[in-house]
């Protein structure tokens, strides 16, 4: 039994290939990326919007943290927090998470909720006071 691989010249002529595409772009309607020779300006796929981006900004997630109250110790995941969601306090441990439990997702998602849902709040409040 064979195995299917590319040989590496069949690699290298691919990166020479690439190197002329200078242009790197992603759909924000199809969310599909492409490279192109010359600048476009609509989606070769949909004729959707695109956005252009740098050879080195490829998208990927940004990073989240667990993070660990000295004072209460609460445990919560946040991509940045300076103080605890609990108590407020600014002693706080944290390391890098790379796998996530449910639980822990949805305890996420349900403090950001709950944080859009005040932020609309207060935006109905500032223009029934106008």
């Amino acid at each position: 039994m064979g195995i299917d691989r590319q040989s590496p010249g069949g690699i290298t002529d691919y990166h020479n290939y690439r190197k002329k595409l200078r242009h790197l772009y992603v759909c924000t309607e199809c969310a599909k990326g492409f490279d192109r020779e010359k600048p476009v300006a609509k989606c070769i796929f949909c004729q959707g919007d695109i956005k252009e981006l740098e050879r080195d900004d490829i998208p990927s997630a940004k990073p989240l943290y667990r993070y660990i109250c000295a004072a209460c110790d609460k445990i919560f995941i946040a991509e940045h927090a300076d103080t605890c969601v609990s108590c407020g306090g600014r002693f706080l441990h944290f390391y890098e998470v790379t796998k996530l439990s449910t639980r822990e997702i949805l305890s996420m998602r349900k403090r950001q909720l709950k944080e859009r849902i005040k932020s609309i709040k207060k935006n109905i409040k500032k223009r029934k006071n106008k």
